[in-house]
């Protein structure tokens, strides 16, 4: 009797303690995460970081590879080409890539499936165009200015315009799934799929005995540009199946029109603000110091990371609680997004500033002399962090043109500003151009936030409160 019950009670031993972890594992999900929209939210935040890290991490070992591979100069030939690539990219989604998110978000809520199915198309159909657009008018560009000033980067960067329109749509896509609430299909494409194909071009030619240049690599990272936006639009098709049926479509050009000008004029000057910096360097100092600034200033971008996180499964939830008009819930949401933006942001600061020898040291002996540079973006990335993710606050809740003009003072000054100091005090100068122009653009958003929404998103009022 005892040994044929053994086994059973073996079983309901096991059973008691299986469902006792399970128990335990969902207090502190929800210790951790929260409950209903907040747990939805957070979780959204994690994975969104977690694809962000991981994309930190496949990046960190590009640069570090490229920069060992092909040295500091022509690296910081590669990285000028690249950042060009960037800014006409940004600036060929029209707005869209950003505007996707309110607008998909806003139709969703509002039950318009009609006017979401025009706009999945159009949206798609005009970004492809002026990618194009903008891709052939730069290369005439690139070629004019090859043929009055040899020896530049114009190889290099001709090659990747190549890519503009498909990093355009890939965006573009980005924010469409994004508004969906589709987290993971928006964020592996550009930040997983993509460097890892650039990586493993690359490392190919390099494993291969090709010599490696600025544009050799320019290549390898328009195919893996292109291969990425096939996968992401395979992935993006098969998405939206499960959440937009066939059916008739209709077109709202106007209100699309209005909605998303005022995010182009944005997504202008935050790249503006992006890549003033390592243009100014590029052309005022030397490829070589670009290299060390940009190794400097994307070692510490990764803590920009947490503020892209938090804004990433953030937005389409301001834009449906906008649309409904429900203050608390938007407060509420608010205050849970400024604290994880803050607090997370300050522990990650602390530690990439004790590491941050040792990261530089790995591109090259050279890239240590950029360590003073993360010290001073470190108190600018946390003045920005200390209103959590303003902008995607303000530009899901109808302030996309105070939020506009915001990133048009900040892109000016960061503009004046590193033309002043980076020709008299080097990429030290140009750190405290772009820390300058982040705290300000930090200040005016908080302002506009406060004033629009009638409560102050401070992490300093939260705490008070």
């Amino acid at each position: 009797m005892n040994e044929s019950s053994s086994p059973v009670l073996e079983s309901a031993v096991a059973g008691r303690r299986s469902a006792r972890a399970v128990g335990i594992a969902r207090h502190v999900s929800a210790i951790v995460l929260g409950a209903g929209d907040r747990a939805v939210d957070r979780g959204n935040a994690l994975i969104a970081f977690a694809v962000r890290v991981a994309s930190a991490a496949i990046l960190l070992i590009s640069q570090v590879a490229l920069a060992r591979w092909m040295g500091a100069a022509e690296y910081g030939t590669y990285i000028y080409a690249w950042t060009l690539l960037l800014v006409l990219g940004g600036i060929a989604t029209a707005g869209l890539n950003v505007g996707a998110i309110r607008i998909v978000s806003e139709l969703r809520e509002q039950s318009a499936h009609d006017a979401l199915r025009g706009f999945l198309r159009s949206s798609r159909l005009l970004v492809l165009a002026v990618g194009a657009v903008i891709a052939g008018l730069a290369t005439i560009a690139a070629f004019t200015l090859a043929a009055r000033l040899p020896g530049g980067p114009w190889i290099a960067v001709t090659v990747l315009l190549v890519a503009v329109p498909a990093y355009a749509l890939t965006d573009l896509q980005d924010g469409i799934c994004r508004g969906c609430g589709r987290i993971v299909s928006a964020l592996v494409a550009p930040y997983i799929v993509r460097p890892l194909l650039i990586l493993g071009g690359i490392g190919l030619i390099h494993y291969l005995g090709i010599p490696l240049n600025a544009a050799v690599a320019a290549i390898a990272a328009v195919i893996a540009t292109w291969i990425a936006w096939a996968i992401q639009t395979v992935v993006v098709t098969r998405e939206l199946r499960t959440i937009v049926l066939p059916g008739p479509r209709a077109y709202r050009a106007r209100a699309w029109a209005t909605t998303s000008a005022p995010l182009l004029l944005m997504g202008v000057f935050d790249l503006a603000m992006q890549h003033i910096d390592i243009i100014v360097i590029s052309n005022l100092l030397s490829t070589a110091q670009a290299g060390i600034y940009f190794a400097s200033a994307k070692t510490m971008a990764l803590i920009l990371f947490v503020h892209y996180a938090v804004g990433s499964a953030m937005a389409n939830r301001f834009a449906a609680i906008s649309t409904r008009g429900d203050t608390e819930a938007l407060r509420a949401s608010v205050r849970d997004a400024v604290r994880l933006t803050f607090w997370a942001s300050l522990a990650m600061t602390i530690v990439m500033l004790a590491a941050g020898r040792p990261l530089l040291a790995l591109f090259g002996p050279d890239f240590v002399d950029g360590y003073p540079v993360m010290c001073v973006l470190a108190v600018a990335i946390m003045a920005r962090a200390a209103i959590g993710p303003a902008e995607a606050l303000l530009t899901m809740s109808g302030g996309q043109a105070d939020c506009a003009r915001t990133l048009m003072i900040a892109a000016l000054a960061n503009l004046i500003l590193n033309l002043t100091l980076a020709p008299l005090f080097g990429i030290l100068g140009a750190a405290v151009a772009v820390g300058t122009a982040m705290i300000l653009g930090a200040f005016l958003n908080w302002r506009s936030a406060k004033r629009r929404l009638g409560f102050d998103i401070g992490i300093w009022a939260l705490h008070r409160r």
